[in-house]
């Protein structure tokens, strides 16, 4: 009976435990941080106990009838799955936090569909040896075409050609310049309006931002992640022209090597792949020799919800979500900054503290944060609640406030705070503002955070200003706080006159569209953006 059983299980278990969790790694090496050999091992274990274990449980414990049922069962589940991911997905959107739907009727038409291949395995097996004979036949053809597909990536993947132990550390996060200290807080994803939600709910917030000055009327350059962190580094002007806009950022930009050749110590804490090679394998906080360690169980049954979300119906879908966070989370080294899990951040700060260094005059520090950018997962009190469903953009854009504030009371029981330049921002608001069928405007407006406090500045509470800022402004702030001829950059923040009539542009560039935005106006205000230009795929 074991034997009569295993093509049908093996065809799920393969599926899901093997094919589509290598495939995943395979074709998203940036993503996988871990060892490919450990991976694989873990995948194939893992599916092997599962073929087991599952058929043993049937075997054992259901009368012989029912074990028919199961194994059939588990036949139209693999034939339909198989189906689902090659023909009927259609396109499925990037694992960024942001949801997917389906339209009632699609739904409803790929419900009854599952149906459909499952009754006639499970009902036309039961009673039909030929059409049992079928159904193997298929969990035979799924199981070995996904094997030998499997075996063609790994010839043609470039997975030996990486090195897993490259990470960007720790080191130096909490380490402070005896002079000039110039910090810059990215809390990804952190819309200006979430920020006024919060604090018109709780205005202790504002309290450690009584020197700050915050700039309500201000916009991103763009509307993602990806292109947005190169420029904030940069300060190069989007060129429509160019496709891979990170790496023309990077090439037409010295701004990061003018500022360490002014003698400052430059540490970037964000992730590898937003930096190029020739920047991180020059900072101090980079290593090649990073171990990272999986976590075997989350590991396998992370990897089996992915395959899931590809082969579940539409109507299931939404039980099997995951982002691109979880896949970081299956491996471990809490020397190794993150961005997307700010509570290590936060227990660095409270439990190993500040030093000064004894060589650096100045210091420029990047910290780049999950922020608020979904999926949510930290309440206001600074809890992690991995369920998703207790915690939203209001407490965890609290959590990473609060964050950033434990940094500053360090740096006042230092004395370190008054004289240092901190800049709390976003590299984006909201990311998708157009989710209609209009051409012409967005459906909501996009405001990024921007909190200001300069060396030396202080009153009796936070400033609201209206000027017309963007991202354009970041540079020469930084520059101009070291003493460095900022001019030829652009403005600073506080050089941008509330009264300036001024139309600054907002880039969305995403899976299948290329939209610019203008926004001539107060940038909260809907009626002052306008679609310059739209391309979509």
């Amino acid at each position: 009976m074991f034997a009569e059983a295993l093509p049908f299980v093996s065809a799920w278990a393969v599926m899901t435990g093997i094919y589509f969790p290598n495939e995943l790694y395979l074709h998203n090496l940036d993503e996988f941080a871990g060892n490919y050999a450990a991976f694989f091992l873990i995948m194939l274990a893992g599916s092997a106990a599962e073929i087991v274990l599952l058929i043993l449980i049937f075997w054992l414990f259901l009368p012989k009838k029912i074990f028919k049922v199961m194994y059939l069962f588990f036949a139209g589940i693999s034939c339909a799955g198989y189906l689902q991911s090659m023909f009927l997905n259609g396109t499925l959107n990037a694992m960024n936090g942001e949801e997917q739907t389906w339209s009632s009727q699609t739904i409803l038409v790929n419900a009854c569909i599952w149906i459909v291949i499952i009754l006639l395995c499970v009902i036309g097996g039961y009673h039909r040896s030929i059409v049992r004979k079928v159904c193997q036949l298929l969990c035979v053809y799924i199981s070995l075409i996904q094997i030998v597909t499997l075996g063609w990536l790994l010839i043609t993947s470039d997975v030996n050609n990486r090195n897993e132990n490259e990470a960007i550390t720790n080191k130096g996060a909490l380490e402070l310049a005896q002079e000039d200290n110039v910090l810059v807080f990215v809390l990804d994803g952190f819309d200006s309006s979430w920020f006024e939600e919060i604090y018109q709910e709780d205005s202790s917030i504002l309290e450690p931002l009584a020197d700050f000055t915050y700039y309500r009327n201000g916009t991103s350059q763009f509307a993602h992640t990806n292109n947005g962190i190169p420029y904030m580094l940069t300060g190069t002007e989007w060129n429509p022209d160019d496709i891979n806009y990170a790496a023309y950022a990077y090439e037409n930009s010295d701004v990061l090597e003018r500022i360490a050749e002014h003698g400052t110590d430059v540490r970037i804490f964000t992730d590898l792949v937003l930096m190029p090679e020739s920047l991180y394998q020059r900072m101090d906080n980079y290593s090649d020799t990073v171990v990272r360690r999986y976590k075997i169980g989350e590991t396998y049954q992370t990897m089996v919800r992915t395959s899931m979300y590809k082969t579940v119906p539409f109507l299931l879908k939404p039980f099997y979500e995951y982002y691109t966070s979880d896949i970081e989370d299956i491996t471990y080294n809490n020397d190794i900054w993150s961005i997307d899990n700010d509570l290590l951040f936060y227990y660095n700060i409270v439990e190993n503290g500040f030093s000064i260094s004894e060589d650096e005059k100045s210091a420029f520090r990047f910290y780049h944060m999950r922020g608020p950018h979904a999926p949510f997962y930290l309440t206001d009190d600074l809890r992690y609640e991995s369920t998703g469903r207790v915690a939203t953009y209001i407490t965890q854009g609290k959590s990473s406030l609060k964050i950033v504030y434990a940094y500053m009371e360090q740096m006042k029981a230092l004395g370190k705070y008054e004289d240092a330049t901190i800049i709390i921002t976003a590299d984006h608001g909201q990311g998708n503002i157009s989710d209609s069928e209009n051409r012409e405007k967005p459906d909501r407006t996009s405001r990024t955070l921007f909190l200001v406090k300069n060396s030396g500045e202080h009153h009796e509470r936070m400033k609201i200003s209206e000027a017309p800022v963007s991202q354009a402004e970041l540079i020469p702030t930084i520059l101009k706080a070291f003493g460095m001829e900022y001019a030829s950059y652009g403005r600073t923040f506080e050089e941008i006159p509330v009264s300036e009539q001024r139309v600054r542009k907002y880039i969305d560039i995403y899976g299948n569209y290329n939209i610019a935005y203008v926004i001539d106006g107060h940038a909260a205000e809907l009626d002052s953006w306008s679609v310059e230009s739209a391309v979509y795929y």
